[in-house]
């Protein structure tokens, strides 16, 4: 089910929760789970935060 040029991501409807094999491609996008047809956000590439982030100046 899961290849390299895809990951797992979990349906956030209560009453669904399948587990979803989305391609890489579809990172930051809307999607819609085959199962339940709640439409999800696939979570982006997520960056490390660094102290010398502008983020993390502002924050501090």
């Amino acid at each position: 089910m899961n290849s390299p040029s895809r990951f797992r991501v979990r349906c956030p409807n209560l009453c669904c929760r399948r587990l979803l094999a989305v391609p890489k491609a579809a990172r930051g996008h809307l999607v819609r789970c085959r199962h339940c047809t709640t439409t999800l956000r696939v979570p982006g590439i997520r960056l490390h935060s660094t102290e010398g982030s502008p983020i993390a100046r502002v924050v501090a």
